[in-house]
């Protein structure tokens, strides 16, 4: 829990440790909640960029009154009689391994490094365990809330209610209530892994098929990065969930290099790399013009795509494009007056 005492213990140059330090002692970074399995927060690529909760202090207290202990990071719960595993705690480091032989992986580790990677001014809120628990999911809607947290990530799926592994009901309802009663909040959400049409009645799988206006449902590419030139031989790789009224837009998402539990980065491939990629974009835009709105955010990521002759199966019918994204942002910063649209198609011109 100690995070100041796990990086300054690093060997690394003293400037490194001292930036390190700012960065994680700097009050002005933007939470970014990550709802997943957990994080590895002695990972080089994690410590720093872990969120200190300016409400609560280390104390054994509950400072700001929200039922939770010491949540200076966030929190973890997980109930598991099968695995012995029975945790309440602000302690969001990772406690199950999905992989028992050598190299370890933890989904949570990976997946936030993905979404923070080269972006100081944000802080990664850490929600670990079991999300599907519905007093858990009701009490992260109240932080996100109480917090006005305005991006979140959500690279799980409960599969839909006739799911031979699904959970409760209550699960279903309270994970749709956090996603309605936090309309500031833009959830970007992983498609899934299915190879399934979600369009259709008898694949709706969920967070995905949620029908609110502040999800942003992303599908996975068949590449680890976007490269411009690249942009019109990527496609959708054959086991993402697609859907052109319920899937926003498409991103890399096999062998995307990510965080390794201990230490080093590993490739993995799945919608839960697609989904943060996504969202690492989406906070680079708005750090390149923080007027915009979370939802505004997603206007743009739909309405800047890159669509091929043959649009893909999606709302967008193409690929996030990082560079248009960010022109649009910054034509709009010098321009506030400007609407999305007009902007969006000021920089198309500008493209031919």
């Amino acid at each position: 829990m100690d995070l100041e005492k796990i990086i300054t213990s690093r060997d690394a140059k003293p400037e490194q440790i001292e930036e390190w330090l700012r960065i994680y002692r700097d009050d002005t970074r933007i939470p970014v909640v990550i709802i997943d399995s957990g994080f590895d927060t002695t990972h080089e690529t994690i410590t720093h960029k872990i969120w200190r909760n300016p409400k609560e202090k280390l104390n054994g207290i509950d400072d700001d009154g929200n039922g939770w202990i010491d949540d200076i990071m966030g929190w973890h719960r997980n109930v598991s009689k099968y695995l012995g595993i029975d945790i309440d705690s602000p302690n969001i480091h990772e406690t199950i391994i999905l992989r028992p032989q050598q190299p370890p992986i933890s989904h949570g580790t990976h997946v936030a490094s993905i979404a923070l990677k080269n972006l100081d001014k944000f802080a990664l809120v850490g929600f670990a365990g079991d999300m599907s628990h519905p007093d858990y999911l009701k009490r992260i809607g109240l932080f996100l809330k109480d917090h006005n947290i305005p991006f979140a990530n959500m690279s799980f799926s409960y599969g839909n209610k006739r799911s031979p592994f699904a959970p409760e009901s209550e699960s279903f309802y309270e994970l749709g209530t956090l996603i309605k009663e936090n309309p500031q909040t833009l959830i970007v959400i992983a498609a899934g892994n299915q190879g399934m049409d979600l369009d259709l009645s008898e694949f709706k799988t969920y967070p995905p098929s949620f029908d609110y206006k502040n999800l942003l449902v992303v599908g996975a590419l068949d590449t680890d990065d976007i490269i411009e030139s690249e942009l019109p031989n990527y496609k959708p790789v054959e086991f993402s969930d697609r859907g052109s009224e319920t899937v926003d837009v498409f991103a890399p998402g096999v062998k995307v290099p990510g965080a390794l539990v201990g230490a080093g980065i590993l490739p993995m491939s799945g919608t839960s790399m697609a989904s943060p990629y996504a969202l690492n974009v989406v906070l680079s835009v708005y750090e390149e013009n923080p007027n915009l709105t979370a939802l505004e955010i997603k206007e743009i990521v739909i309405k800047t795509a890159y669509v091929p002759d043959k649009p893909l199966p999606c709302v967008s019918g193409g690929i996030i494009y990082p560079k248009r994204m960010l022109s649009v942002a910054r034509l709009l910063a010098k321009n506030p007056s400007l609407t999305i649209d007009e902007a969006v198609s000021q920089i198309f011109k500008l493209e031919q």
